[in-house]
């Protein structure tokens, strides 16, 4: 697993998480993101039909962790 940072920041009842790239099924990233408002979140490996590593989370782990 990569280190990277996150940060979520609140404000007038409202968060926002801004991570680094990590696993999907990163736990602290997942508590973290719980009930936030926006996630951003760099996805720099598109779509395709070669799979990418799994030290990335794809579009579609993304959309799974958000809801």
């Amino acid at each position: 697993m990569m280190p990277s940072v996150a940060y979520r920041i609140e404000l007038a009842g409202r968060a926002i998480v801004v991570s680094g790239d990590v696993e999907s099924e990163y736990q602290p990233l997942v508590s973290l993101a719980t009930g936030c408002d926006v996630v951003i979140y760099p996805l720099a490996v598109p779509e395709r039909e070669v799979e990418p590593p799994r030290t990335w989370a794809s579009a579609e782990d993304l959309m799974r962790i958000a809801i």
